[in-house]
């Protein structure tokens, strides 16, 4: 359920414009040092590594 709120917070890191769609490419590689629990407060801390144009497209 958590993995749900990173586009919502990602969106607060950075803005993307003039794009028809974004592509998260890389979650399959995503994992939490511990275990969240319930009613714990979340941050997401993004490095972008790489952005590649495919016509209108971001990856």
């Amino acid at each position: 359920m958590l993995l749900a709120l990173i586009p919502y917070l990602g969106k607060q890191i950075a803005e993307v414009r003039n794009v028809k769609m974004e592509i998260n490419y890389g979650i399959e590689n995503f994992k939490f040092g511990q275990a969240v629990l319930v009613g714990s407060d979340v941050r997401l801390q993004a490095t972008v590594k790489s952005v590649t144009d495919l016509r209108g497209t971001i990856k």
